[in-house]
């Protein structure tokens, strides 16, 4: 086994405590972004949940909250990722970044090519509802 395999291996533990963490701690005002790394493991990862929605108007994507449910960083370019929301009410999917702005609706997935760079995640809700959310992510078309 190379250094570079036991790197990445070594990797993912400290990955999987990060996310982890993430998913009940919330996303700070000045917190730093969860780490996705290639080749990461679970493959779909849990990235949490929490309450979508909130009284924030984003135009074509509804109501989300003032700061973002969650914080992802790519360190490298991924040919494919999609991020899925499972809820209840009317759940959106808007995820701000380097790639640009997107918006997913009803139980909204978001997938293709995304650029390194930090994104912004918010769940939010078209009736303005809030609802509990899970969000995960894969790299599996």
């Amino acid at each position: 086994m190379t250094r570079m395999e036991k790197f990445r291996r070594w990797m993912v533990v400290p990955t999987a405590a990060l996310l982890i963490l993430a998913a009940f701690t919330g996303v700070p005002g000045n917190a730093q972004a969860v780490p996705i790394s290639p080749n990461f493991q679970p493959d779909p990862q849990p990235l949490g949940g929490g309450t979508s929605g909130g009284t924030k108007d984003s135009g074509d994507c509804g109501f989300i909250a003032d700061a973002p449910n969650l914080q992802v960083q790519l360190n490298e370019p991924f040919t494919y990722l999609r991020f899925t929301v499972q809820g209840a009410g009317q759940p959106t999917l808007l995820i701000e970044g380097p790639g640009g702005r997107f918006c997913g609706l009803g139980q909204p997935e978001i997938s293709g090519f995304w650029k390194p760079g930090t994104y912004n995640i918010y769940v939010g809700d078209r009736a303005q509802g809030k609802n509990p959310f899970t969000l995960s992510v894969t790299a599996k078309p």
